[in-house]
């Protein structure tokens, strides 16, 4: 309910009594970065730039990892022509992207478990990796090794591709004329 009323008022450019909205409900759910935000914000399209700018360093005080409040505060910076604050919010930003682009990039501990698990019960099956047959039949040995067909396993699928009678010619080479 808070929050409808909240947006009721912005949607109607009472940014003062918005803010008492998402205050309260800030208040009610201290773990949540985007009622501090809603906050910030309607500081910021009252021109109350000094609260804004106090709102959303308490956020990123209390949310470390929250991105927006360093972009809101970088965006404002920038208006108000605050180049050594302006620095300071970019260097952070940029830190605590590098980092979350890091950890994204290590997996969880459930996923390699689970990862695991799907190879291991795969291998039961008799699969590989790709979920199917990675051997091809007896007649693509035969027909590998006289050099007439190579097939090809992806995915539990064979593709194979005559060879024997397909000439390449000069114009098929790149660089040769």
């Amino acid at each position: 309910m808070l929050s409808w009323l909240g947006a009721h008022f912005v949607k109607v450019e009472q940014y003062e009594r918005a803010v008492q909205y998402f205050a309260s409900a800030a208040k009610m759910q201290p773990g949540e970065a985007k009622w501090l935000l809603m906050v910030a914000s309607c500081h910021r399209r009252t021109q109350n730039y000094d609260l804004a700018v106090a709102t959303y360093e308490a956020v990123h005080e209390r949310f470390p990892d929250n991105h927006e409040a360093l972009r809101f505060l970088i965006h404002i910076c920038t208006d108000l022509q605050e180049g050594a604050k302006l620095r300071d919010y970019q260097a952070k930003l940029a830190k605590l992207e590098r980092l979350s682009s890091m950890q994204e990039a290590i997996p969880q501990p459930g996923q390699l478990r689970q990862a695991a698990e799907e190879a291991a019960a795969g291998a039961a099956r008799g699969e590989g990796l790709g979920g199917g047959d990675l051997l091809p039949d007896e007649d693509a040995y035969g027909g590998a090794a006289t050099g007439s067909r190579v097939v090809q396993a992806v995915g539990g699928q064979k593709a194979a591709r005559e060879w024997e009678e397909e000439e390449l010619g000069a114009d098929l080479l790149p660089g040769l004329d």
